[in-house]
């Protein structure tokens, strides 16, 4: 799973730096490749630990706040609440370079990430994201470490990384960067009478969603395994934030109603209620209890064997589909 991961890392990573388009594409990867290199320096640390204590990363306070933003509001070191409070922060780190603009990213007008996500998911002040030129700058720096790590983490499990081409790119998309005002922007997507932190937190779960469906559409043909567990990691924890989310603001959210009846759906319950598969998708290393699993089976096998009666090919239609129907509630964001 480690290798194959990879592997898909570095292919999309090769995709995006072809691209016209490699900064926002960069910006919406963050979280994978953190996401990987975080779990693949702890499996090296688990399984070869002597020769993982050359891995330690400069910065790995980064890898480790990327890699939590995955969780969304599913991360037991933070609550709804804190984040929130992380969001009045950033806001008020904007506000002091940028006045009320923010920025935002789209593809064919699907919102996939802003500049105060992308805050949020790095723990960088604006003063440290723009510091230095290319090679210097902290997202050079950070991405060009967590590139070098698991290419040495992949040559320690015996593993010569390879990249390949992708099936299709992104040639025909719309990609856009636009800034927007930071509180008409909140008030006309999401409703004028829910606080800007709320809306702040909502874009990071619609970005992850649609980020999920269309960035690594282009991977879902090569590394169908990779994809699908990102998919699935990104589904679970957008529904269970969208819950409690709506628990509080729904009468404040404007898509609130299309969200709840995704959220409260049987195939919602059927999705959250997959927690051993979550687990699994999102972290290396396999329980000795999990039986008849296989590098060469769809999913390795890992949903026959944490689920009840269901196959790869029934889960993975139900995540994409999920993550659709949740895509379509929040609706596009910007003009086409």
């Amino acid at each position: 799973m480690l290798c194959e991961d990879i592997d898909w890392i570095g292919s999309m990573a090769g995709a995006a730096s072809k691209s016209s388009v490699a900064a926002p594409l960069g910006l919406a990867n963050l979280p994978y490749f953190a996401r990987v290199t975080h779990e693949g320096l702890d499996l090296a640390r688990r399984q070869r630990p002597v020769d993982a204590a050359r891995f330690e990363m400069a910065n790995a306070k980064v890898v480790a706040a990327a890699r939590h933003s995955t969780k969304l509001l599913d991360d037991t070191h933070k609550n709804f609440a804190s984040i929130t409070a992380e969001f009045d922060g950033i806001r008020a780190d904007h506000q002091s370079h940028f006045g009320p603009l923010m920025s935002i990213f789209t593809v064919d007008g699907w919102l996939i990430g802003s500049s105060r996500t992308t805050s949020y998911q790095t723990n960088w002040t604006i003063d440290k994201a723009t510091e230095g030129p290319r090679e210097q700058n902290p997202h050079y720096v950070a991405s060009f470490e967590m590139g070098r790590k698991l290419a040495e983490i992949s040559l320690l499990f015996g593993h010569e990384p390879r990249t390949q081409e992708l099936g299709t790119d992104f040639a025909s998309a719309d990609f856009k960067m636009e800034d927007v005002d930071t509180a008409d922007f909140a008030a006309a997507h999401l409703g004028d009478a829910l606080p800007v932190s709320v809306a702040d937190v909502l874009i990071m779960v619609e970005a992850a969603v649609n980020t999920a469906l269309v960035v690594l559409e282009p991977a879902s043909t090569r590394f169908r395994n990779p994809v699908f567990r990102a998919r699935f990691v990104a589904a679970s924890h957008a529904l269970s934030a969208i819950q409690r989310v709506l628990a509080e603001w729904e009468t404040s959210v404007r898509p609130g109603p299309a969200l709840s009846a995704v959220v409260t759906s049987a195939d919602a319950a059927s999705l959250l209620g997959m927690r051993a598969l979550r687990n699994r998708a999102m972290h290396y290393g396999i329980p000795s209890a999990l039986n008849n699993l296989g590098p060469r089976l769809d999913g390795y096998g890992l949903v026959e064997a944490t689920t009840d009666g269901l196959d790869f090919q029934r889960v993975d239609g139900l995540t994409v589909s999920l993550l659709q129907r949740i895509s379509e509630a929040f609706g596009i964001s910007s003009s086409r």
